[in-house]
């Protein structure tokens, strides 16, 4: 019976180099971080939550991804000041409650996310009490506590088609801590 020898570590990481450079060989170079550590940790078949390794769009501009999706506090009290967005928490509806909340925000909690963002308009609107963004509406913007699941929601609409949605990675906590209290909204 044959046995299995492990490779060396340094056999394994000039593999997982090699395996690194071939996956973003047809990228401009820094185009997508895909890190050897990633590469090497799939060869040897250690899993993790599964990460997007593609770029939201080919950007050959020197501005970083997070440039063009994030959203400053400024920026979103422009927004709704002038009355142009379309605001989605997607905190979990007890956090909310035990809270408060953006006035004008929609609650979509992350793990139903996908699911509305393909829902039938009419289905969007009757489940959600608002209209259903368009693909190709610029004012798409996702909100949490703290901006992690309000990226991980935009990844998500991203890969459904909704290229054009942005978050807010200061969330509430940042919202709370600099807004006035005539701007809070509990409930």
């Amino acid at each position: 019976m044959a046995t299995f020898r492990f490779p060396s570590i340094v056999t394994m990481t000039a593999l997982a180099r090699l395996m690194g450079n071939t996956a973003r060989s047809c990228l401009p170079k820094n185009a997508c971080s895909i890190s050897t550590t990633r590469v090497f940790m799939d060869l040897v078949g250690i899993t993790r939550p599964p990460v997007n390794m593609q770029c939201a769009r080919r950007n050959t501009s020197t501005t970083t991804l997070e440039h063009w999706t994030d959203i400053s506090i400024k920026e979103l009290r422009a927004m709704l000041t002038a009355h142009n967005i379309q605001l989605f928490d997607v905190r979990e509806p007890h956090e909310l409650v035990e809270s408060g909340k953006i006035a004008c925000a929609t609650n979509i909690p992350l793990r139903k996310v996908p699911e509305a963002f393909t829902m039938d308009p009419k289905a969007f609107e009757e489940e959600y009490n608002v209209k259903k963004p368009d693909k190709n509406d610029a004012n798409i913007v996702f909100h949490c506590l703290a901006g992690i699941r309000s990226r991980a929601a935009m990844e998500a609409v991203h890969q459904i088609g909704y290229t054009k949605a942005r978050h807010y990675p200061g969330g509430y906590m940042e919202w709370i801590s600099q807004v006035d209290n005539s701007e809070k909204s509990n409930g």
